[in-house]
């Protein structure tokens, strides 16, 4: 029997399509309270088979340093089975700390598609980190 619900700790919204990868909403109140059922959460992702997981930080305003810790050790978990961890729409003070600590290096980071007023103007596809 399958079920398209999450299973684990509830700490915010997430899709888990282990043929894809896993899709995990945080918000503030997590990155603030619920840092070590995330910690839990991802790495039951891992051990479950996700090879990918996309982090949403749409509904993110910051990221400390323990949350960035809890994101890298996924990452490195995810690299071992040829994946990676997907910073998907983190805000501009989000995307400043990632890069600060040298991040952006580590992880690709997706933001959401260029407005139409702007689609005309040149610069990146939306995508920017490691491709590796």
């Amino acid at each position: 029997m399958t079920t398209s619900e999450p299973t684990g700790p509830t700490y915010g919204d997430a899709l888990i399509d282990l043929r894809r990868g896993a899709v995990v909403v945080l918000d503030d109140r997590t990155v603030d309270e619920g840092l070590s059922d995330l910690r839990w959460h991802l790495r039951s992702l891992v051990l479950g088979g996700a090879h990918t997981i996309e982090v949403d930080l749409s509904r993110t305003s910051r990221m400390g340093s323990t949350a960035l810790a809890a994101l890298l050790s996924a990452h490195r978990a995810c690299r071992a089975r040829g994946g990676g961890v997907v910073l998907v729409n983190p805000n501009r003070q989000v995307t400043d700390v990632v890069r600060r600590t040298g991040l952006s290096r580590v992880f690709r980071i997706e933001r959401p598609a260029v407005a139409l007023g702007s689609a005309g103007s040149s610069g990146s596809a939306g995508s920017t980190g490691a491709r590796r």
